[in-house]
């Protein structure tokens, strides 16, 4: 049997272990005191810790004055070690927030797709004459307009494309309808809230019957400036079958210009691959675009050549051995008038050879390489670049003179010129020949031309030529 404890056996005394005083008032009032958290906001002291004594806290104070200048020392150190230290052990300031969208052009709407005849109206009112005229500097900029705030009314019109009327606010608005494009990179500084309206005057909105009528109407525009050249008794030109002829008589020599028809070949155009017709950069920047609603055209290169009583001797030849590169993009200004009307500025005399443009696609295929295969220079191309000049006459040739890479071992390389007539592209120098041995030689007459050509100085301007 386990050992019974009765409770009555137990007496309890409560005692204070409070020394203040006598009075239970006072002990009472004395315990609270203890108990309330100290006045200061750092952490409470035990009131069992020891004090420090006068010599305690002045060592206290000396450590800290230590530890302030060490930091001092190791800042004004200039040490990255020491500094990255440092910080690792300092509390981190807390990070301002980064700064607000920087408000550009609050005020402003940027454009693009509005052609010449279209019309712009705000809030029923005449809008901005379109196109606007092109901005100044390096960098094309999409043409622009302000708006006061509140709500607005656009309504745009445009003869052969489909109207547009929306609604756009200062500031932005969810309800607002009008539609929005992004601007291309670099056209607007960056954390900006600019918005760019497409008011949808594009080669893919026209209305389905004018596409074939201004097809057509291109297709007979490249026609006319079909002028011809002679080509001489003895000269070479390119047969249909990619082969080297040689004239047994003389010939007229035709360049031919057609829209590409192939829709399985596209050329890089500034909206993607162009088949066809498509349209070309919308920011206001040239010449073309002041002079009309700027287009660009796939346009394939050939050759006709027809005997002396005007019959063709040979109706469709290719214009380089390689047939991509015939291909190559050509800016159009258009315009309508109760009518579709083309103009070609590149074309017109002073501007684009087609011909330098399918030389230069030609050349381009020997910058990196050689054509036996060969390349004394390792990996470094031997050419960096040409530069072409065109003829008085376009049609009657292209010389294209090497911009050179300078070697490894600082000797001078030779300076290449190459002269591109009738399908074919010549070492027109000795250079020339020495680079690149398997291209056909020019012989004296071809070589005089060449020397005529860069001594005109007229540069052919070029723009995207290579197929995609």
């Amino acid at each position: 049997m386990g050992a019974h404890v009765d409770v009555d056996d137990f007496e309890i005394e409560v005692t204070s272990l409070w020394r203040g005083g006598d009075d239970d008032d006072d002990d009472a009032a004395a315990w609270r005191e203890a108990a309330s958290p100290p006045a200061t906001s750092g952490p409470s002291r035990s009131p069992l810790a020891p004090r420090l004594t006068r010599r305690g806290r002045m060592l206290r104070a000396g450590g800290a004055c230590v530890a302030v200048a060490l930091a001092l020392l190791l800042l004004l150190s200039g040490d990255p070690r020491a500094v990255r230290a440092l910080a690792s052990i300092l509390p981190t300031p807390p990070q301002a927030p980064p700064p607000p969208p920087a408000p550009f052009a609050a005020n402003v709407i940027f454009f693009e797709h509005a052609v010449p005849w279209g019309t712009l109206r705000i809030d029923h009112h005449a809008g901005p004459d379109l196109p606007i005229p092109p901005f100044v500097g390096p960098t094309p900029h999409y043409p622009a307009f302000t708006l006061s705030p509140g709500r607005h009314t656009l309504e745009y019109t445009a003869e052969n494309f489909i109207g547009l009327t929306c609604t756009i606010s200062m500031p932005a608005a969810l309800a607002d309808t009008c539609p929005l494009a992004t601007p291309a990179a670099g056209t607007v500084p960056p954390n900006s809230f600019v918005r760019l309206l497409d008011l949808g005057s594009t080669v893919n909105r026209l209305l389905p019957e004018q596409r074939p009528a201004l097809l057509a109407v291109v297709r007979d525009a490249l026609a006319v400036r079909q002028a011809p050249v002679a080509l001489r008794a003895g000269e070479r030109y390119l047969r249909a079958d990619g082969g080297i002829a040689t004239a047994s008589q003389p010939l007229r020599a035709v360049p031919v210009y057609t829209l590409n028809e192939d829709t399985s070949v596209g050329l890089a155009g500034f909206a993607g691959l162009c088949v066809s017709l498509c349209d070309a950069d919308p920011r206001v920047s040239n010449a073309t675009a002041i002079s009309g609603w700027q287009v660009e055209a796939h346009v394939v290169v050939g050759w006709r050549y027809l005997d002396a009583g005007g019959r063709p001797a040979l109706d469709a030849a290719p214009a380089a051995t390689a047939l991509d590169d015939q291909h190559a993009i050509l800016p159009l200004a258009v315009r309508w008038d109760d009518g579709w009307q083309i103009g070609i500025p590149s074309l017109d005399p002073g501007g684009t050879s087609l011909t330098c443009l399918v030389a230069s696609n030609m050349a381009a295929r020997l910058a990196n390489e050689r054509p036996d295969g060969g390349n004394p220079n390792g990996s470094v191309p031997l050419v960096a670049g040409w530069a072409p000049f065109v003829a008085a006459a376009p049609a009657d040739g292209c010389a294209l003179t090497g911009q050179l890479i300078a070697s490894a071992d600082g000797t001078a390389r030779p300076a290449p010129v190459l002269l591109y007539r009738f399908g074919l592209l010549l070492a027109a120098n000795a250079d020339a020949h020495t680079l690149y041995p398997l291209l056909p030689v020019a012989d004296a007459g071809e070589r005089a031309l060449t020397q005529r050509i860069v001594a005109d100085g007229r540069l052919a301007l070029t723009g995207r030529t290579r197929r995609h």
